[in-house]
């Protein structure tokens, strides 16, 4: 089974073009595998229905399955970004000599869900006042982090964020980062497939259990 979803974006987008101000995740060039951050969309200037998202909020094995599941995402894929490594292995980004996050990118039908939507499930499934870990997860690849993909996106994520901060959502300060994405570069098949045999444990989370479905293939 391949559950890699791969998109035929463009060029990526400078600050000063999306004028967000938010800081980039580094570019690594437009090397063979990666996946740049602009749409179709915005490249054609036609609407659509459909959009990508990208999150880090710990290891992407318990994070992955409560946004697959959520209705409206019609597809998830783990893998890492905002490293300076090209093409970077499970084993490059574990040892933190790639600077990668793990993340989670979903495609979504805009018209079944938001981006807002999908920033509460982002705050509500990790704790965003750790710093560079999860829990008993240490290591700057598990650090909280929204991936823009524009600069919709990236106000959204920043008020989101703001409004937290503001209503002392958490008891310690927020860390998580907000990065235009760069580059956004899937995991091996085989850490994709291995997703079902780990999503019983993480669906346990899931508020509604209507909207569970069983992994493809089983």
């Amino acid at each position: 089974m391949n559950l890699i979803w791969r998109n035929n974006f463009g060029a990526a987008v400078s600050d000063k073009d999306m004028g967000t101000g938010i800081r980039k995740s580094a570019n690594v060039g437009d090397s063979a595998g990666a996946v740049s951050p602009v749409s179709d969309r915005a490249r054609a200037g036609t609407a659509s229905r459909f959009e990508l998202a990208t999150f880090g909020a710990g290891p992407f094995w318990s994070v992955e399955p409560l946004f697959k599941f959520l209705p409206g995402v019609l597809e998830t894929t783990v893998g890492y970004a905002g490293g300076n490594l090209p093409s970077p292995t499970f084993l490059d980004v574990f040892s933190e000599q790639s600077g990668h996050a793990e993340v989670v990118q979903l495609r979504y039908d805009c018209s079944r869900l938001n981006y807002s939507e999908l920033l509460e499930t982002f705050w509500s499934c990790h704790d965003p006042t750790q710093l560079n870990r999860q829990g008993p997860d240490i290591g700057m690849q598990f650090r909280s982090v929204i991936f823009c993909h524009n600069g919709v996106q990236a106000m959204l994520a920043r008020r989101s964020r703001d409004i937290r901060e503001q209503s002392r959502a958490f008891s310690r300060p927020i860390v998580t980062q907000i990065e235009l994405l760069q580059h956004f570069w899937p995991a091996d098949v085989e850490l994709q497939d291995d997703l079902c045999d780990l999503e019983e444990k993480a669906l346990e989370a899931l508020p509604n259990p209507k909207i569970r479905r069983p992994c493809p293939g089983s």
